[in-house]
């Protein structure tokens, strides 16, 4: 089949990597990428195709790079063109069922889910082989539409990519004010028994308890340990215990009383985990306190 995208496939040859690339980021989101905790991949893969493949710069009017706007996983879809052509063949056998339409529909939108669950394309890699107007003139010519993926499903998707692209963001920017405002809170050392000192917190009310839910104005002792617990799930012990020690401090210079048994257990159970780990890292001359 030859159309005004079939010959502009320009995925490059893969990445030379040191070794096996491992990721349990879901779909066609790159292992670079932050991703929650609890949306994680229960069992790593390696390599995948989203981490792999570079564009290649020598194809003339190549897809992706001329298409900044689409998601790099694998350039235009080439197994769409295949999907295309079995669906031709499909359509002519069934040419007389009175569902050929929405089964033709179906078939092509369990193929775009499955295929970007499985990180192998982008949506629009695939999308834009079906709207190529050769590809649509096939399915014209049988009287058959193709509907594009509910648009419910779309905003739902796009909102939780904004959603996601926005706390990203903040935590970002998060880092850097920490980093350029004093010393940031790495492990506990293994013969270290000294508390950190005030002198690493600042007066401020945590940013990063906004960005969990937790307005300042809206504090109390129970919301913040349960923004606290959610920071631990998502980033670890290193940065809730950081967050845990500025509220606690933020709560003293404003000399406010807040309910706060739960969070200093949850602090005194967080240190340990931290000096733990440590031990194991380093056993030598270790001791918990």
């Amino acid at each position: 089949m030859k159309t005004s995208i079939s010959n502009s496939k320009d995925r490059g040859p893969k990445r030379k990597l040191p070794e096996e690339l491992i990721s349990q980021n879901p779909g066609i989101v790159k292992s670079i990428s932050p991703m929650p905790v609890n949306e994680l991949l229960p069992t790593a893969m390696s390599n995948k195709v989203a981490d792999i493949f570079e564009i290649d710069p020598s194809i003339v009017r190549g897809y992706s790079k001329t298409n900044t706007q689409v998601p790099y996983v694998n350039s235009v879809s080439g197994t769409t063109f295949v999907l295309v052509a079995v669906l031709t063949h499909y359509i002519e056998k069934y040419k007389n069922d009175s569902n050929l339409e929405n089964d033709t529909n179906h078939i092509i939108q369990a193929f775009l889910s499955f295929t970007c669950k499985c990180g192998y394309h982008s949506l629009a890699e695939m999308q834009d082989v079906l709207n190529d107007p050769a590809v649509k003139e096939i399915f014209a010519t049988n009287n058959i539409t193709i509907h594009d993926l509910p648009q419910k499903a779309l905003d739902a998707a796009i909102a939780a990519s904004g959603e996601y692209a926005t706390r990203i963001t903040l935590q970002h920017r998060l880092h850097e004010h920490i980093s350029e405002r004093g010393p940031s809170l790495t492990h506990v050392e293994s013969n270290d028994r000294s508390k950190p000192s005030l002198s690493f917190f600042r007066k401020c009310y945590p940013i990063v308890l906004s960005i969990y839910g937790v307005r300042e104005n809206k504090a109390t002792g129970p919301r913040v340990t349960e923004a606290i617990k959610k920071i631990r799930e998502e980033q670890g012990n290193v940065p809730a215990l950081q967050a845990a020690f500025n509220f606690m401090h933020w709560a003293r210079q404003k000399h406010r009383h807040f309910n706060t048994t739960e969070l200093k257990e949850l602090i005194v159970k967080m240190r340990t985990e931290i000096q733990q780990e440590n031990c194991n890292n380093h056993p030598k001359g270790c001791i918990i306190i």
